[in-house]
């Protein structure tokens, strides 16, 4: 039946018939842009595999909470703990937000450019200051804290 769809179009399948479902990703694969892929898509948590059974429960439970829940062995060093206090966006001017919304989407820096009239070059800019007003230092923190304010 879905031997022919990947892992991240079935998570997209799945959001779309049962949107308010939390669904937690389990791959193989542990580098942040899939990570980032399978958030933009719909996931509520990401873990990489295997993961002892502790985690697991550890990381339903947030999830059924109604917070993200990202791995500790996903992506670069530092990855935020679920634990961690969701970030306001006050300090953020109303570009800078939009920027942040399309970043969570999953949108590439090249796509937002040419959807807002800017370069890519100035929306790299622009997400570096973002990263800096949220205390993001990674793409994959700055995903879960868009996660966690609802942008995505």
């Amino acid at each position: 039946m879905f031997a022919d769809v990947n892992g991240i179009d079935l998570l997209r399948r799945i959001v779309a018939a049962r949107p308010s479902a939390g669904v937690l990703m389990l791959s193989e694969r542990r580098d942040c842009e899939y990570a980032i892929r399978a958030l933009a898509a719909g996931a509520s948590g990401y873990l990489g595999k295997p993961t002892p059974a502790e985690a697991l429960i550890e990381a339903v439970n947030i999830i059924a909470r109604g917070r993200c829940y990202i791995g500790p062995d996903v992506g670069e060093p530092g990855a935020p703990q679920p634990e961690d206090e969701p970030v306001g966006t006050t300090s953020l001017s109303s570009r800078e937000r939009e920027i942040l919304q399309l970043l969570a989407q999953g949108w590439a820096l090249e796509e937002i450019g040419r959807r807002l009239g800017v370069s890519a070059k100035t929306v790299a800019n622009r997400q570096s200051v973002i990263k800096a007003k949220l205390g993001a230092d990674t793409a994959l923190q700055l995903m879960v804290i868009a996660r966690r304010l609802g942008l995505c």
